[in-house]
């Protein structure tokens, strides 16, 4: 494909929405180079949500896709689907769960005609998300690298794009990435999600240069 798409959506949680990044996170970054591209005729639409599973995100995914008519959308499944209550010691996600509703996301968008493209999340620091502050939960990186095993394998099979930021940064410091509560990511992270979106961009619809470091 070398067409640039004209209605793009980005959907998913916290990470998506921008939270703790005061220059809006990877999703702003994205808009201001497709508007760049595009001008008055590029409309990027953050549709995340702070809070949210991917049950919860599927809920509204399909109006807010159509209402909108996307042409490409981004879909983020964070780690909130990783999390383990504390009090009881359940997953808040089963695997089989999981796999489900990463299924109907590919459905929804094949009846829709928008391409998809999943977003695999970043790893969290443990030292600070075990109990993450006093939410009564636990995020892990071998339960969050699990379900992102679970999507890599699904999108193998079923021919998706995967833009995969735990392995862009699982070997790397967490204070490079990572917001300093250890479960988001801070500017420069924000900022290096951005260029991995844009490099596919790039590559699928020969568009875009990175966003530099400036």
């Amino acid at each position: 494909m070398d067409s640039v798409p004209q209605k793009v959506a980005f959907i998913g949680a916290s990470s998506v929405h921008g939270k703790v990044d005061p220059a809006g996170g990877f999703v702003s970054h994205v808009k201001a180079y497709l508007e760049d591209i595009n001008g008055e005729h590029n409309h990027v639409y953050n549709l995340g949500v702070p809070g949210e599973i991917s049950s919860e995100m599927l809920a509204r995914m399909k109006d807010e896709l159509k209402v909108r008519d996307i042409d490409l959308v981004f879909v983020m499944f964070s780690s909130n689907d990783s999390v383990r209550l504390i009090e009881t010691d359940e997953l808040v996600v089963s695997d089989e769960q999981y796999l489900a509703n990463v299924h109907t996301v590919s459905t929804v968008c094949e009846e829709l005609g928008a391409q998809l493209v999943f977003i695999a999340p970043f790893p969290v620091d443990e030292s600070k998300t075990c109990p993450f502050s006093d939410s009564g939960k636990n995020f892990t990186n071998k339960r969050l690298g699990k379900l992102v095993a679970l999507l890599r394998e699904y999108c193998e099979v079923h021919q998706h794009h995967l833009i995969d930021l735990y392995r862009l940064f699982e070997s790397r410091p967490a204070d490079e990435f990572l917001h300093s509560d250890g479960l988001h990511c801070g500017e420069a992270g924000h900022r290096e999600i951005a260029n991995a979106i844009i490099d596919w961009l790039q590559a699928e619809h020969q568009t875009l240069e990175v966003v530099t470091n400036a």
